[in-house]
């Protein structure tokens, strides 16, 4: 295992991490049902959001937690959904 050393390895990272959570029905109906999201047009939000974290780009200029807020209004997010999130593969 390597570092992540790029945008290149954060789009990797973001594919592999979205992959296994729409794969999995528990949390995936959030992304497909609730907010209908196009992960091809938000991929670049992802890894901008990440980049700047990890490398202080400062690509990223929008508020994080709002998107997230509002998906809690739409559906709350359960214990459950977080406990899916934070699992090792």
């Amino acid at each position: 295992m390597t570092d992540i050393g790029d945008r290149d390895d954060i789009l990797l990272i973001m594919r592999s991490f979205y992959d296994k959570l729409l794969s999995d029905r528990s949390i995936s109906y959030l992304f497909t049902d609730v907010v209908k999201i196009n992960l091809e047009e938000h991929f670049p939000i992802l890894v901008d959001f990440w980049d700047g974290i990890l490398f202080g780009t400062g690509t990223y200029r929008k508020n994080a937690m709002q998107p997230h807020i509002d998906l809690a209004h739409k559906s709350p997010l359960t214990r459950e959904h977080f406990v899916t999130w934070h699992i090792p593969p």
